[in-house]
């Protein structure tokens, strides 16, 4: 198995002994290629696999003396350089194994995305098989479960007819042995063998070994929603007791009946079951096959994976924008001064390495995107129809008539992060980890982006906010690739939640909310005498005038001072 770093510079020499320029064409300058690739191919020349991981495996540390590029180690402690030859001794265990459950769920959501998508940036070939003879090179973990699955596919027949064999005259009563080793009772005039003698009381092996296939193919299914076919009645092993066979018993087992098979396709069925459970990198491979499921421009593949997660269908024009700007994730939820009424959330997927900084271009494109969708509802807004039809056709009530304030719109960017060992789980598929990248050492949000042309108008159609957000790039692939309608589901649900309440949290951080109460004088009254003093600083829904105040802004002490009695603290919710 040989591991290679997307977009790392590699030596040209070192690289092109495993990836052949025949094979794949990278980038070259002044002798160093960066593969754009990412994905999984077999190369017959070298009789393995090679994986092309994502770069947000890479780790930066300026101090370390390993990373020789500058340009970041693999878990803190591999250069990549190394991973080209995945034999090397200095690869802890964990790590290895990591590795290769890793690559698998890499597959498997490429497989997702290019099945659901009509795209050119995924090249797919047919699968490696995997040979039962021990004399050729072995191959990787991916390799056994694809033949695992191939080979319920290509044999039904077989597998049907085995089966049809072993329960020929199960159950049936041996009656020459029954009478010979029983003295019967008497029932009536009738003798009656209380405990008849079966044909078959012994353990069936061969029963045995389909019935480890078809636990292995279900394990396959459930870890990594592989799609697999178990037409047999059988009753498979008990998660907790396949357990124990993954721990070591299954080979210890499979050893115990080997000498029970005689025939091709029986003993590589043992084979690949046997090389299943013993788990290591170099399975049977076979050396005659070229074999591709790789992405190029896999921030396309990212972008597509955050979107099927996050976002929602929106009308024309919200995403894919008038002046050619393209929003990666836009959805309607409720809005942050009040949650009665939706508001449209946009987010921005960043595909960076870890501890990349996000440029000022993408920073201020993002306070386009949101400029723009306000400008569309507006044109919504004052364009032909009635009310419901604009609904239709995406209007949200951005813009308060009475006091000129405009909505607060909830803008962020999600990144990709591998969560490291100081976060408690290492390595972890089962927990989003999704939290705030602008936060303090102690947890407190912070203000890192925001634009304005008037200070302390939080509610002006020009004062913009970003947010960034972290998320586990493990649990994603794995959230992804299982393709589960249900937990995609309740992870969308989970998240759009986390997203409002932190910029609740950021605005109630650096902004103080009061309710005012003009009586006897009427809001509309109340905004039209102090329009000039508070323009931007209100905002009105449902007979509720809300005021907001910068905190330890210059003005905001005079402002509350002079309201003080109109005014109580509101909390937004």
């Amino acid at each position: 198995m040989r591991i290679v770093i997307e977009d790392y510079p590699y030596d040209e020499q070192k690289l092109r002994e495993v990836v052949p320029a025949r094979m794949l064409d990278f980038p070259n300058k002044k002798g160093e290629i960066r593969p754009p690739y990412v994905g999984y191919c077999y190369n017959p020349e070298i009789n393995d696999c090679i994986f092309f991981l994502p770069k947000v495996v890479l780790t930066k540390d300026i101090e370390d003396e390993k990373d020789e590029t500058g340009l970041g180690l693999v878990f803190d402690k591999y250069n990549p350089t190394d991973l080209l030859d995945f034999d090397n001794k200095n690869l802890d265990d964990a790590d290895r194994k990591f590795l290769q459950n890793f690559a698998i769920w890499i597959y498997r959501a490429i497989s997702v995305f290019y099945k659901h998508n009509n795209t050119t940036i995924v090249s797919r070939h047919s699968y490696v098989g995997v040979d039962a003879s021990p004399k050729k090179k072995e191959g990787t973990l991916i390799d056994v479960i694809l033949s695992l699955i191939r080979f319920a596919k290509e044999h039904r027949d077989f597998v049907m007819f085995e089966i049809k064999n072993i329960h020929r005259g199960y159950n049936r009563v041996n009656w020459r042995k029954t009478i010979s080793h029983q003295l019967p009772t008497k029932q009536g005039k009738s003798p009656v063998y209380l405990n008849p003698i079966n044909k078959k009381k012994q353990i069936d092996f061969d029963e045995e070994l389909f019935v480890i296939y078809f636990s292995i193919l279900e394990y396959v299914h459930k870890q990594f929603n592989f799609p697999v076919e178990i037409n047999c009645n059988y009753e498979t092993i008990k998660s907790a007791e396949f357990r124990h066979y993954l721990n070591g018993y299954g080979k210890i087992r499979l050893r115990q009946i080997k000498y029970k098979y005689f025939s091709d396709t029986s003993l590589k069925l043992w084979n690949l079951c046997y090389k299943f459970f013993e788990n290591t990198d170099r399975l049977n491979s076979t050396h005659n096959v070229e074999d591709f499921l790789i992405a190029k421009d896999f921030n396309i593949v990212f972008e597509s994976i955050i979107e099927s997660l996050l976002g929602e269908e929106v009308p024309k024009g919200l995403k894919e924008q008038y002046d050619g700007k393209r929003i990666d994730h836009i959805y309607p939820y409720n809005a942050l001064v009040h949650s009665e009424d939706n508001i449209y959330h946009i987010a921005d997927s960043k595909y960076y390495k870890v501890g990349s900084s996000i440029g000022k271009e993408s920073i201020y494109k993002q306070y386009t995107y949101a400029k723009n969708v306000i400008q569309l509802t507006l044109n919504i807004l004052f364009g032909k129809g009635d009310m419901e039809t604009k609904k239709r056709n995406g209007y949200i009530p951005y813009r308060d008539e009475i006091t000129e304030g405009y909505n607060i719109t909830p803008n962020f960017f999600i990144s990709a992060k591998i969560e490291s060992e100081n976060s408690g789980e290492r390595y972890s598929y089962s927990n989003d980890n999704l939290t705030p990248h602008n936060v303090d050492d102690e947890g407190n949000p912070i203000m890192k982006y925001r634009i304005f042309q008037f200070e302390n108008r939080l509610f002006d159609r020009d004062t913009l906010i970003l947010s960034h957000y972290d998320i586990n790039f493990l649990y994603i692939i794995a959230l992804y690739g299982k393709h589960n309608q249900f937990e995609q589901e309740s992870f969308r649900v989970r998240a759009r939640k986390i997203f409002r309440e932190f910029a609740i949290r950021l605005l109630s951080d650096y902004y103080s909310f009061y309710k005012v109460d003009p009586a006897p004088e009427s809001i509309e009254d109340f905004v039209n005498s102090h329009f000039r003093e508070l323009s931007g600083k209100l905002f009105h829904y449902n007979d509720t005038l809300i005021l907001a105040l910068e905190k330890g802004h210059e003005d905001t002490a005079i402002i509350k001072s002079k309201y003080s009695e109109i005014i109580t603290e509101y909390k937004l919710v």
